[in-house]
């Protein structure tokens, strides 16, 4: 039987995953903010796990890294 996170540490968790792969692709939270049109602030947000990409905006990250959303998302 799996265990469900709280909100919280998913949150965490997604974006320490996010921080990781912006590192490794050499993207700043500025770039990714601007080829999003969001405000540097919210990849800050979601980076620092306060807060998480809507369903649009997870899609828009995972095609800009080139990366699978199962990847992003711990599956």
């Amino acid at each position: 039987m799996a265990t469900l996170l709280p909100d919280a540490m998913v949150r965490r968790l997604l974006g320490a995953r996010l921080g990781v792969i912006m590192r490794q692709r050499g993207v700043s939270q500025q770039q990714l903010a601007e080829q999003l049109e969001v405000h540097r602030s919210a990849v800050s947000r979601w980076c620092s796990g306060e807060r998480d990409p809507n369903p649009g905006q997870l899609r828009s990250i995972c095609l800009l890294l080139a990366i699978d959303p199962a990847l992003l998302l711990g599956l």
